[in-house]
């Protein structure tokens, strides 16, 4: 009997649900007793990397670190990835000396570049929420990592001064644009294979 076989391969170029996360916005980071993946102290080159208003994506909340004594919050910046020394309540070690802070807890997050079309069309602000101080405003051509979207605001990174802020988008094509897509993935659906096995079978008959 002759049989015939189906490769399924689903490419996609957005997630199949809307990705969310919870992100850290440290006024102060480097106030905080922060480790690299290696549970070892920064470097300089490594502390060069912390900025105010930092946005560190929660990876887990609470980690035991190699001792099994110490906690830890893991999180992520960027492709960086850091160890927060946590305390018993599991907030970060001199997190009351690192000035403002605030958890946003499952936040749409983002991984492209938009550039500003319109020059002075929209303003960025600065602080763990979005006030009536405007930083400054946005440049035309000016370059932006979104970050994640909250309560209509986008926390973005500035290519042009280095700083994070937020930023009420409006229509995509009226004062931005995207500058790069999602990367394409490719998703081997096993559980979808697994499910679609008596059509395949019926079809190999």
């Amino acid at each position: 009997m002759r049989r015939h076989f189906i490769f399924l391969l689903v490419f996609v170029t957005t997630p199949l649900f809307a990705q969310t996360s919870d992100y850290l916005i440290v006024e102060n980071p480097f106030e905080l007793r922060i480790l690299n993946k290696f549970e070892q102290t920064l470097g300089q080159t490594e502390s060069t990397k912390l900025y105010p208003f930092m946005p560190l994506e929660i990876i887990n909340s609470r980690i035991l670190m190699s001792d099994h004594l110490t906690t830890g919050i893991k999180v992520r910046s960027g492709t960086d990835i850091y160890i927060l020394l946590s305390d018993a309540n599991g907030q970060p070690v001199n997190i009351a000396s690192a000035g403002s802070w605030k958890i946003y807890y499952g936040v749409k997050a983002f991984s492209d570049t938009i550039t500003i079309l319109q020059e002075n069309a929209m303003g960025l602000y600065s602080g763990i929420i979005p006030s009536s101080s405007v930083n400054r405003s946005l440049r035309s051509t000016e370059k932006l990592l979104r970050i994640f979207l909250w309560d209509k605001w986008t926390y973005v990174y500035s290519m042009t001064d280095h700083k994070a802020g937020w930023v009420a988008l409006r229509l995509e094509g009226e004062s931005w644009t995207k500058l790069s897509a999602p990367k394409t993935k490719l998703f081997v659906l096993s559980d979808l294979e697994i499910s679609i096995q008596g059509v395949v079978d019926n079809a190999n008959v």
